[in-house]
C-alpha cells in the first residue's frame, strides 16, 4: 500500500475486471448482438454489480464503455466509464482487501507459524513427560 492508502498493485479481481473491460472495448461490440449481451451479463453477474449499482447506471456506463451509448461516444468516455466501473467495484470490496492485507501482516509480524510450535532443546527438559 502506498502512503496515500492505495494499493500499489491491484488486487487480482480488480486486475481481471480491468482486462475484461479492456477486451469489451477492443471488441467493438454491436448493441443487441449476442456477444454484446454476453459481455454485459457476464460482467454484471461475475463482479456482483447488482449488489451495489443500479441497473440504469451500469447500463449507462457499459454503453459508454462499448461505444453503444445514446450519448456522446468517444475513447475518452469509454476510458472514463471503465474507471468508474473499476472504482465502484474496488470500493465495494475495499474492506475485504484491507482485511486480507491485515491478516497477511498479522501472519508475518504477529508470530504466525514461524516455527513457534516446535520445542527448543532448552524447553524439552521442561515438558512434563
Amino acid at each position: 500500500m502506498d502512503p496515500s492508502g492505495h494499493f500499489s498493485v491491484e488486487p487480482y479481481d480488480v486486475h481481471e475486471l480491468r482486462s475484461v473491460l479492456d477486451d469489451a472495448i477492443a471488441k467493438n461490440l454491436n448493441k443487441g448482438s449476442k456477444l454484446y449481451q454476453a459481455y454485459h451479463d457476464k460482467i454484471w453477474e461475475r463482479y456482483g454489480f447488482a449488489s451495489f449499482m443500479k441497473t440504469n447506471q451500469y447500463n449507462y456506463l457499459f454503453g459508454l464503455l462499448t461505444g453503444t451509448s445514446a450519448y456522446k461516444n468517444s475513447a475518452g468516455n469509454a476510458s472514463w466509464a471503465r474507471e468508474e466501473l473499476i472504482t465502484a467495484f474496488y470500493e465495494e470490496n475495499e474492506a475485504e482487501y484491507l482485511a486480507f492485507l491485515a491478516l497477511g501482516a498479522v501472519g508475518r509480524f504477529g508470530g504466525g507459524n514461524s516455527g513457534s510450535n516446535r520445542v527448543s532443546k532448552g524447553r524439552l527438559n521442561q515438558l512434563p513427560i
